[in-house]
């Protein structure tokens, strides 16, 4: 399977390789805050982008193979930031095994909050399985993972074994592509998530590189995506392929 991205001109859509499948992203892109994208996307029958799809989409483009549309996909990281519509449920310690931890899901319900409701998240992870620290509903839409793992600067070595990563991304295939991202700035890549929580919350997360030296990827995982007084951007994807 190619790397690369594969164009279709006239409504432009950049074919990405993802997960052992292609999606399509479409161009021009959408800008606004979480909530605004969110109902851009819907109303020309887009999907939200999460965090992995978006992964796939910057690697593809790092391999350049066509000039002007990977070079515009690889600086909109570096002078934006890029909505990632993975969402993140932090939850307190509690005498129960979905606690203490966090409960990553693609493409929550966004209305005038981000909502991640526990009770039915929680009964799609029963049946799920295990993979490296995380744990994986069925259809994989739904991640869980205890506290524990490192925040902050790390190093990619790091990265490709943070559990909290593997459920941000949702899949080993993204978390590696995400390492290989991370290993072409000079400084290392920082981590935004919470170690522990007193009460409940739900965020959103995005992606940028920083503008002063060191350069290197900012991966955020606690952004409320409502209030953070600039706008962000996001490519929507096809439903065909979703």
């Amino acid at each position: 399977m190619r790397k690369g991205l594969q164009i279709i001109l006239g409504e432009t859509k950049l074919i990405v390789p993802h997960n052992n499948r292609e999606i399509t992203f479409i161009h021009p892109l959408s800008k606004g805050n979480c909530f605004d994208v969110d109902q851009q996307l819907q109303a020309k029958n887009l999907q939200d982008p999460t965090f992995g799809e978006n992964i796939s989409l910057l690697y593809s483009a790092s391999k350049k193979n066509v000039e002007e549309y990977s070079k515009e996909i690889l600086n909109l990281i570096k002078n934006e930031s890029m909505w990632c519509f993975t969402g993140s449920l932090y939850l307190p310690k509690r005498k129960e095994y979905f606690s203490n931890g966090v409960i990553v899901q693609d493409r929550p319900q966004i209305q005038e909050g981000i909502i991640m409701d526990k009770s039915e998240l929680v009964k799609k992870l029963k049946n799920g399985k295990k993979v490296k620290g995380v744990l994986f509903s069925e259809d994989g839409s739904v991640r869980f993972v205890h506290f524990g793992y490192k925040t902050g600067e790390q190093t990619p070595q790091e990265l490709g074994r943070n559990h909290y990563l593997l459920a941000l991304t949702g899949s080993e295939e993204t978390r590696e592509k995400l390492v290989e991202l991370a290993s072409k700035y000079s400084g290392k890549p920082y981590l935004h998530s919470y170690g522990r929580v007193d009460s409940e919350m739900s965020n959103i997360s995005c992606l940028w590189t920083t503008q002063y030296r060191p350069k290197h990827i900012v991966i955020d995982g606690t952004s409320y995506g409502f209030g953070m007084g600039r706008d962000i951007i996001a490519f929507g994807v096809s439903r065909l392929e979703v």
